[in-house]
């Protein structure tokens, strides 16, 4: 209003009292001037606490259900208010971590775990408190054979015995695996499983948190062609269309065995031994001609696919 008073509209705690009250000196040493200002901060900190609003109803702390490494985490927290209406907390919020040395927490809910193991987090908002269960699990490595070895074609699903280990070498067993491999066509992934499609050969990326390690493995399909008898039972054949093949006969004591690759005379085998094994590669249909592995035994002539395997390898 003309000629009225002013007022400077200005938000009520953009001067704080006690700079005001410094400001207009009254004669006191600097000395005496800092005690006032620290008794009006004393006096004045409930008010200030008062406008954060009205304490929640009930809060929760929100954490993700396995921590696998010392990336930082968010403490998501939740605040219900009288009219349990939900939303995240606003206000100060402190965090406590039990036990302390298991993860460190800052002012706004950065959690970094420092060693493997259980605890709980504890976030505090105007007095209200909840906890929630924290699980650090810092993986350092994945073991498992070099190799996976070979998968039967016909195996179905099948699960690998790989797992997730500690720095301390604790095995941690509820961590999750995934699986992805390179030769979608040989093998897939199925959760934690391996489900073999074709014949060849595979690699296995396993990953737990940030840690991965590959493995190599191989997909076979065994085969029981019709056992043939030649020689009055003395040998056996086996017919085959083309591929790569491997034989393997057992003998109850090292004895001489031959085994003649039809189509692929260079693929011949002639050893002395109680277990045999010849690889080869039709190129055209063939099949493979040795000796019976009950005559080498006992002379007897029965053919039959005892102690004699044979298979589709990459």
């Amino acid at each position: 209003m003309s000629g009225g008073a002013r007022y400077d509209a200005r938000p009520m705690n953009s001067t704080p009292l006690w700079s005001l009250l410094a400001r207009s000196g009254f004669g006191l040493p600097s000395l005496k001037l800092r005690q006032l200002e620290l008794l009006c901060l004393g006096l004045l900190s409930p008010l200030l606490g008062a406008c954060e609003g009205p304490a929640p109803k009930r809060v929760q702390v929100e954490l993700t259900p396995l921590v696998l490494s010392t990336a930082p985490v968010k403490a998501l927290v939740w605040a219900w208010d009288d009219s349990n209406q939900k939303d995240v907390a606003k206000g100060k919020v402190q965090f406590q971590v039990t036990p302390p040395e298991l993860a460190s927490v800052t002012a706004d809910g950065q959690l970094t775990c420092q060693s493997s193991g259980d605890g709980k987090v504890q976030a505090s908002l105007q007095g209200v408190a909840a906890d929630a269960p924290l699980k650090c699990r810092l993986v350092d490595h994945l073991e498992a054979p070099v190799s996976l070895g070979r998968i039967e074609l016909s195996a179905g699903a099948v699960a690998l015995d790989i797992a997730a280990f500690s720095k301390q070498g604790e095995r941690l067993s509820d961590v999750p695996l995934t699986f992805r491999t390179r030769n979608a066509q040989v093998v897939r992934s199925e959760g934690t499983k391996l489900v073999p499609l074709s014949v060849g050969e595979a690699k296995v990326t396993v990953s737990a948190g940030s840690v991965e390690r590959e493995f190599a493995l191989s997909v076979v399909r065994q085969l029981k062609p019709e056992a043939l008898p030649m020689n009055n039972g003395q040998r056996i054949n086996f017919s085959l269309e083309p591929g790569r093949y491997e034989l393997t006969v057992k003998l109850q004591s090292p004895k001489k065995l031959n085994a003649e690759w039809r189509g692929a005379p260079y693929c011949n085998y002639t050893g002395v031994a109680d277990e045999h094994k010849s690889v080869c590669v039709l190129r055209a249909s063939g099949g493979v001609v040795f000796d019976n592995p009950a005559y080498l035994d006992s002379g007897a002539t029965t053919v039959s696919h005892d102690g004699v395997t044979i298979f589709e390898v990459p």
